[in-house]
């Protein structure tokens, strides 16, 4: 039997004793009834497929609320850049909180989709991988030109725009270069900061104690000397 965990005055009640609001197969999500809003359960297991199979993720993400919670369990090694792009978005848009938690492979997009996480917890033996995307194109030669130069310039921004507080700056431009960037979970440091969370209805006020990942390699002399 799995134990209980309070997170964000929400109960998750993964012994399975209470009933479920909603239960649907691929990809995951559970959804139970909690006292202050609603706790959603996204299930990132497999690879990251065509964008329509996740409409109900992004349909959940449009409509939670601020006392809503959202947490993402990811074990992926990455797939489509284009859907990993638009989960990103939806759930940093989202109005409820979103934790993630990497437990096993947290790979190419799912790393992407792990920056997403206002908090974040990486079980002991995880790991990211981050890297440049994999892909293709036909045409004629100039069409063929100009879109590799339009995606070179738009992944660039992708990349600094969404790992800047993650990667170092020699990082960024290791992962532009085209290398393979690992990190275990001794290398993601996860630095605590408080919220102060009041109830609905309620003139309480509690602390809220969570999590954010960092990257804790060596600082970068060198890159700051020259100022990036």
């Amino acid at each position: 039997m799995m134990t209980n965990e309070k997170k964000m005055g929400f109960w998750m009640d993964d012994d399975r004793k209470h009933d479920f609001a909603y239960h649907c197969s691929k990809p995951s999500v559970i959804i139970k009834n909690v006292p202050l809003g609603t706790s959603f359960d996204f299930y990132l297991t497999s690879d990251i497929e065509d964008a329509a199979n996740y409409d109900e993720w992004i349909q959940i993400c449009a409509k939670a609320s601020s006392y809503d919670l959202i947490v993402v369990h990811i074990n992926c090694f990455g797939g489509r850049l284009d859907t990993a792009i638009q989960i990103h978005d939806m759930l940093k848009e989202t109005k409820a909180d979103v934790c993630v938690t990497i437990e096993g492979a947290c790979c190419s997009g799912a790393s992407l989709i792990a920056m997403a996480g206002r908090n974040v917890k990486v079980f002991p033996n995880s790991y990211m991988m981050i890297h440049s995307w994999t892909g293709g194109t036909y045409g004629k030669f100039g069409n063929i030109i100009e879109n590799t130069e339009f995606q070179k310039k738009w992944f660039s921004d992708v990349i600094k725009r969404n790992y800047n507080e993650f990667l170092t700056a020699s990082e960024i431009k290791n992962v532009l270069d085209g290398k393979d960037l690992y990190f275990d979970a001794k290398e993601i440091e996860a630095v605590a900061y408080d919220m102060m969370i009041s109830g609905k209805n309620s003139e309480a006020v509690s602390v809220l104690r969570l999590w954010k990942a960092q990257n804790i390699r060596d600082f970068d002399m060198k890159t700051f000397s020259q100022g990036d």
